[in-house]
């Protein structure tokens, strides 16, 4: 199974119920596979506004589109900068299919389409606390999982989830989460880098339930080693919506608008 951390929903929701004795027997695999399972909407199309804020408190100001569209155990997604005027037009689409993942990177400065290679994932996507990485589908079901945690975060019940990867591909050492037992919401995420180092932090900040689905209103993340933050939150949420069969093409993202 692969997933994706997509922009506008860096953490996966769910609203479910699971009886005791099941709980009982769960382990970091079995919750993250019924977290994805249970959370899959067709389709999402969100308006997002975003806040990059520096460690001198400067901030800037952007607005996106993002288009996400199930496909299988597949999601394609389009993210689309609107505001300011030097990156409206600025596209990132994600194609998943059989065999592999493409990648594509549109400027309408230079009027380029430009394939994202592999050697770019450690790079920040447009200034963001985001790497090319962190949008693109990884097999979480290669991860090893440590032993389930039952810990209280913010005053609420959680499980401690802590994953780490596998595979040459991987960016992080080591990935934690915490997850709401009464809603099954990921509320929190630890990201540490190849050499062990805390290295950024994912938290919501707001919950809102949206055409019953959990939606992050509002959430952070902070690189923690350069003090930077991105501030997202959503204005516009639809799920479960028809997206036009070309939204999620060469043409479409070079459209710009």
């Amino acid at each position: 199974m692969k997933r994706v951390i997509s922009l506008a929903v860096l953490i996966i929701f769910i609203a479910s119920i699971f009886t005791i004795s099941y709980a009982e027997d769960m382990t970091g695999k079995k919750l993250m596979k019924l977290v994805r399972e249970k959370n899959n909407s067709k389709s999402q199309v969100s308006l997002v506004s975003m806040q990059l804020v520096d460690k001198k408190g400067r901030s800037q100001d952007r607005k996106l589109m993002i288009w996400a569209e199930q496909v299988g155990d597949l999601e394609n997604t389009l993210t689309r900068f609107l505001e300011p005027k030097r990156v409206k037009g600025v596209g990132f689409l994600v194609v998943n299919k059989d065999g592999g993942t493409d990648r594509y990177l549109y400027t309408p400065s230079e009027k380029k389409t430009r394939k994202v290679p592999e050697g770019d994932n450690k790079k920040s996507f447009q200034g963001t606390d985001f790497t090319y990485y962190d949008l693109s589908p990884h097999n979480s079901d290669s991860d090893n999982y440590l032993p389930l945690e039952t810990v209280t975060h913010e005053g609420k019940e959680c499980w401690k989830c802590t994953a780490i990867p596998k595979g040459g591909d991987a960016l992080y050492s080591k990935v934690i989460q915490w997850i709401r037992k009464d809603i099954y919401v990921p509320i929190k995420m630890e990201f540490y880098d190849e050499k062990g180092k805390f290295l950024k932090e994912s938290k919501v900040l707001e919950l809102k339930k949206n055409d019953g689905y959990w939606t992050p209103i509002k959430s952070v993340m902070h690189n923690v080693q350069i003090d930077h933050k991105t501030i997202m939150s959503i204005e516009k949420v639809a799920f479960d919506k028809k997206i036009p069969d070309n939204t999620f093409s060469l043409t479409n993202l070079e459209k710009g608008d």
